[in-house]
């Protein structure tokens, strides 16, 4: 025997599907959109359950939240420059649709690209939530923006934050 460690379910579960997921989150983001797509797995588990045996919509925009943030800071803006230069995103309006039901013990994986640009302050950032399978989950369209902590006001984006968010060109 090669290996003494036995490898897990949870990895086999994990690494087994990995195309099919990445093969619904192509399927739901514009061909000609040249941003960059993000990508934020995670693995549900007994404390994102509720009375009724699947994940809360609540903790739906909680794992979008946490893939944000892991982008943006993977990307150079996370909270610490957040704190540093006293200006950050903030949500302005979210509109998510539910699918398929998380449940227990599944793998989940959140996409996350900047779909438009509406103004010079504000942007579209779509996210859907799909399942180690393949099944979309859930689809969100965010309105977002960039928040000046002191004027408490928008104000255009700088370069970093672009980057950091996945604008590209």
């Amino acid at each position: 025997m090669e290996n003494s460690q036995p490898k897990t379910t949870l990895t086999l579960t994990h690494t087994h599907a990995q195309s099919a997921h990445l093969d619904t989150a192509n399927r739901h983001f514009l061909s000609d959109n040249k941003n960059e797509i993000f990508c934020f797995s995670y693995f549900v588990t007994e404390k994102d359950i509720d009375t009724f045996m699947h994940v809360n919509n609540a903790n739906y925009m909680r794992f979008m939240e946490d893939a944000r943030w892991d982008f943006i800071t993977k990307n150079g803006y996370g909270l610490e420059k957040v704190h540093q230069e006293l200006k950050g995103p903030v949500l302005l309006e979210t509109n998510i649709r539910f699918r398929k039901e998380l449940k227990n013990r599944e793998w989940i994986h959140i996409y996350s690209q900047i779909h438009a640009k509406l103004n010079e302050k504000i942007y579209q950032l779509k996210q859907i939530i799909v399942k180690d399978n393949g099944t979309l989950s859930c689809e969100a369209l965010m309105t977002i923006g960039f928040f000046h902590t002191v004027e408490r006001k928008l104000i255009p984006p700088p370069k970093i934050w672009l980057e950091a968010i996945g604008i590209i060109g």
